[in-house]
C-alpha cells in the first residue's frame, strides 16, 4: 500500500515520493504482524485491554499535536505565544483550503473518536447521556492540555478550535458506541421471536 501511495504521488503536483515512507510503513506492518498478536494474547493484555488502549490513544494524540517538539528557549516568549492563541472557533479554517480543512477534521475525528468509544464502553452502568457527557469532557480535557502545551512550541499555534473538535470527536465516538451496542443487542432488547411467530400464525389462520 505504501509503495502504491508513493508511486501515485508522481501524478500530483507538489508531491514527491519518499522511500523512507515505504520503509517505515513496511517496518510498522511487520511489527503489527509479528509482535502485536503475541502481546495481545498475554493474560495482562486480555485483562486490561481497554485501559491499555485508553493510555495509548492519548499518547498517540500527544505525539501528533506536540511534534516536532521544538520548545521555546526562554520563558520570556510565553506572553508572545499566549497572544497568538486563536480564540475565535474555526478562524484558521476560513482561509484554509477545503481539502486541508477536511483532512484536519478527519484526522481529529479518527484520533479522538476511539477514545470516546472506549470511555463510553468502560461506563456501562450509567445512562447514555452521562456516557456521552463523560466522553465529551475527556476529549475537551485532552484538547485543553495539549493546546496549553503548544504554547511552549515554536511551530504550533494553540487554538480553541482544536479543543472543541477534540470534545466533539470524543462525543461522536460515544454516540457510535451507543449505536453499536443497540445493534449488538446491548442497548435495545432483542425482539421476542415467539410472539412474532404467533402473530404470523394468527394472520395465516384469518386469511
Amino acid at each position: 500500500i505504501a509503495m502504491v501511495i508513493e508511486v501515485g504521488k508522481l501524478f500530483f503536483v507538489g508531491r514527491v515520493p519518499n522511500l523512507d515512507n515505504v520503509v517505515l510503513s513496511s517496518v510498522g506492518a511487520l511489527v503489527g504482524v509479528l509482535l502485536i498478536p503475541p502481546l495481545a494474547a498475554t493474560p495482562f493484555a486480555r485483562q486490561h485491554t481497554r485501559r491499555i488502549l485508553v493510555i495509548l490513544i492519548p499518547c498517540i494524540i500527544a505525539y501528533e499535536e506536540l511534534s516536532p517538539f521544538d520548545w521555546i528557549r526562554s520563558a520570556d516568549q510565553i506572553p508572545f505565544r499566549v497572544a497568538l492563541i486563536e480564540w475565535l472557533p474555526f478562524s484558521s479554517y476560513y482561509s484554509a483550503e477545503p481539502q486541508a480543512a477536511l483532512f484536519d477534521l478527519a484526522k481529529k475525528l479518527f484520533l479522538l473518536g476511539p477514545l470516546g468509544f472506549l470511555i463510553a464502553a468502560g461506563t456501562p452502568d450509567v445512562s447514555p447521556q452521562k456516557r456521552q457527557a463523560l466522553a465529551t469532557a475527556a476529549g475537551l480535557l485532552v484538547g485543553l492540555v495539549l493546546e496549553a502545551g503548544q504554547i511552549a512550541l515554536q511551530s504550533r499555534n494553540p487554538s480553541l478550535t482544536d479543543v472543541l473538535l477534540f470534545g466533539g470527536a470524543a462525543w461522536a465516538g460515544a454516540v457510535v458506541f451507543e449505536h453499536s451496542s443497540a445493534i449488538g443487542g446491548y442497548g435495545i432488547p432483542a425482539p421476542d421471536l415467539s410472539r412474532l411467530v404467533m402473530y404470523l400464525r394468527q394472520n395465516r389462520r384469518l386469511n
